[in-house]
């Protein structure tokens, strides 16, 4: 190692201005630091109309000459890709052990990264190296960020002033140039406690997420056997400004030259329009997305081959791991009171998982059981939770999902007679109260449920990246359907624009 690194070093940068940084460490262990400075975000008008693609056949879109179309659903709990392929859009085993979805879980244990369900399998010993839910964290002011007590790491503030510095580790190098990167952006004050190779570390989520991309980008290459340069990926309809730039940074993170962003809700309904048959060409739905942290809840119109959002409503902070944390207050006071246990500590994690699989029971059966000695080893019995009692305790929630669906129809000024379908979305859409709370406000619409709703957001988003990609090759343009357009402030410098965000700002060396 050169005596270089062994200085420490810092470095100012423009706090007025938003910048990427590209880092490349060569065989020698030289760093080359290239700095950009980013195109300005220019807000207009929301685009509230879209044209819905065709279903391609085998032979009209042809997989080789669109090469960089694939859609990704980053989901607070588990991710997802879809790619195109000549029989059609297909999702890739994301997962190490096979599986379609990957849970959205990084670890920090090893020098080299972990995601997925190992990670999962490994909290026991790995519990303060591993971080989830990055998606609640990304891109918010810490006062903003609701602190959920399954989490086993720590989330904290840091407003420190900028400062790049060396040391003996590259991985430290590279850690602490990233922090110079995510700094950069605006309102960013908040990091991730965790345990690493080199000590402990903050970390922040925009770095996470670009583990989990990262990750998804390698599989979804391995599965097509080309570089996936552009990407389609989604967020929630209720994401900031501040939220979309943070993904923006992870996508970039994760080596895409240009990432296109769409809203959730409309990358599902274009994935049921095209996979479902549809009898009638006009008709009103509504789009109920409960995923693992967010929900989204929006109302369309389909006439003439286009869907028009009338209303578009949500909570970020509302979504499976709260029906999750239901179950674990249930268990933990029942420990407490009937076997005197109130400190789980390095074992907290193992109830948080427990529980997630108890909620998946209880969507098929009447009643499901927590094994104790998953918790405490010395006591071999069980605690019976029933379904109905589940439902119970989660009144709340669902005064809060119907408080959501019911104000959404307010806004654009509609009843539940007027709405024809209902679309479910997501793995929360599984829960029977779910469907029967949706059931009571709307019985006389048509509940639709896909065979995979988790899967849904991400081939809707694969079947329009598709479509804009054959669109860009055979008309040689960009399409002029935009929420956002990005401004140089340099003279003559072309400017980009897309349906939703393209960010094109910085291409890998």
């Amino acid at each position: 190692m050169s005596p270089y690194y062994n200085n420490l070093l810092s470095a100012c940068l423009p706090i007025n201005k938003k910048f990427a940084v590209t880092l490349s460490v060569d065989e020698n262990q030289f760093l080359d630091l290239d700095i950009k400075f980013l195109e300005k975000i220019k807000p207009k008008s929301r685009k509230t109309k879209y044209s819905l693609p065709q279903k391609f056949t085998l032979g009209q879109i042809n997989p080789e000459k669109v090469p960089y179309a694939f859609g990704i659903d980053l989901g607070t709990t588990r991710c997802c890709a879809a790619v195109n392929r000549r029989n059609g859009i297909e999702t890739v085993a994301l997962d190490n052990m096979g599986e379609r979805l990957l849970p959205s879980y990084v670890a920090f244990d090893e020098e080299k990264e972990k995601c997925g369900q190992i990670v999962i399998n490994r909290l026991r010993n790995h519990a303060k190296s591993s971080v989830f839910d990055s998606k609640r964290i990304i891109g918010k002011k810490f006062e903003d960020i609701n602190i959920d007590q399954s989490w086993t790491f720590e989330v904290i503030q840091d407003k420190k002033s900028l400062m790049l510095q060396h040391s003996t580790n590259i991985l430290e190098q590279l850690t602490n140039k990233l922090m110079l990167i995510l700094k950069a952006l605006e309102n960013n004050d908040t990091f991730t406690k965790s345990e690493t190779t080199i000590g402990t570390r903050l970390i922040p989520p925009e770095y996470i997420a670009s583990v989990l991309l990262e990750h998804i980008k390698e599989k979804v290459e391995e599965f097509e056997g080309s570089r996936k340069a552009r990407v389609m990926i989604t967020i929630p309809s209720t994401f900031t400004d501040s939220q979309k730039d943070s993904t923006c940074v992870a996508a970039i993170l994760a080596g895409f030259d240009v990432v296109d962003f769409m809203p959730e809700p409309v990358a599902a309904a274009f994935g049921y329009l095209i996979e479902q048959p549809r009898t009638d060409h006009n008709f009103t739905f509504l789009l109920f997305d409960l995923g693992g942290g967010t929900l989204d809840i929006c109302i369309f119109k389909f006439e003439r081959n286009q869907i028009e959002i009338l209303s578009q409503n949500g909570n970020q902070n509302l979504g499976g791991r709260d029906f999750d944390n239901v179950l674990i207050n249930f268990f933990s006071q029942k420990l407490f009171y009937d076997y005197g246990i109130n400190d789980f500590g390095s074992k907290k994690y193992k109830l948080m998982l427990e529980c997630q699989k108890i909620k998946e029971i209880l969507s098929t059966c009447d009643e499901a059981f927590l094994e104790i000695d998953e918790i405490v080893f010395s006591i071999e019995e069980t605690i019976k939770i029933a379904r109905r009692e589940f439902e119970e305790l989660s009144t709340e929630l669902l005064e809060k999902i119907k408080t959501c669906v019911i104000y959404s129809l307010k806004e654009c000024e509609l009843k539940a007679e007027n709405i024809d379908k209902i679309l479910l979305v997501g793995g929360g859409s599984r829960m029977p109260m779910i469907k029967e709370l949706l059931r009571n406000l709307f019985p006389n619409s048509e509940h639709l449920c896909a065979k995979h709703p988790e899967e849904i957001v991400a081939v809707g988003a694969a079947y329009y990246s598709c479509y804009l990609a054959s669109l860009l090759i055979e008309d040689k343009k960009l399409l002029e359907l935009t929420e956002y357009q990005y401004e140089s402030e340099e003279e003559n410098e072309e400017e980009i624009a897309s349906d939703e965000v393209m960010i094109g700002f910085l291409r890998s060396k």
